[in-house]
């Protein structure tokens, strides 16, 4: 399906209200963490499972959001550290509140600048 700008309207992230609300408490890095392993699954086609890892190197990063390489070799060690902490509440089907976290597992791979995180 295309839009009315001609781009492939499989290739767009679209986020629910929801998620845009629960998303607020996220930093910039970790947003973008989400994001390009979003588009990174949908891409290889591997999906969002509990037992496949994406991982993210440091030059993915930089080359998505124009940062120097140093930059994002920063940002993913400094991420590994808080992404896992974060969670976040939503109301379900059933009218109740069910707490979770981002992600359930996340790795800095040292020496070879990447991240490796489950959803």
């Amino acid at each position: 399906m295309k839009s009315d700008k001609g781009k492939n309207m499989s290739d767009l992230v679209v986020k629910s209200n929801r998620l845009n609300t629960a998303i607020q408490n996220l930093s910039l890095v970790e947003i973008r963490l989400i994001q390009i392993a979003i588009i990174d699954s949908r891409e290889t086609q591997t999906g969002l499972t509990s037992d496949s890892p994406l991982v993210i190197s440091a030059k993915r990063y930089a080359e998505c959001f124009n940062v120097e390489i140093d930059t994002a070799y920063d940002v993913l060690l400094a991420a590994e550290s808080t992404l896992f902490e974060r969670r976040f509440s939503f109301v379900n089907k059933r009218d109740n509140q069910v707490k979770t976290r981002w992600v359930s597992q996340v790795e800095y791979i040292r020496g070879d600048g990447a991240i490796e995180i489950i959803l």
